[in-house]
């Protein structure tokens, strides 16, 4: 465990940044070659939820 609670928790958001935006980029990728409409549709639900996360 970490000491500073604060830092602990940076890592942890970055993390969780790094992992929503990959799983955007690949849901992008796939959807390329399926479903344009589908992936905007879903692209806008993990955007919400990752502004609540904390994303930018």
């Amino acid at each position: 465990m970490y000491k500073n609670t604060k830092k602990a928790r940076e890592k942890q958001n970055l993390r969780i940044k790094v992992f929503v935006f990959r799983t955007i980029l690949v849901i992008s990728q796939i959807n390329k070659k399926t479903n344009i409409y589908h992936s905007s549709k879903l692209y806008g639900i993990t955007r919400k939820s990752y502004r609540c996360i904390g994303g930018t």
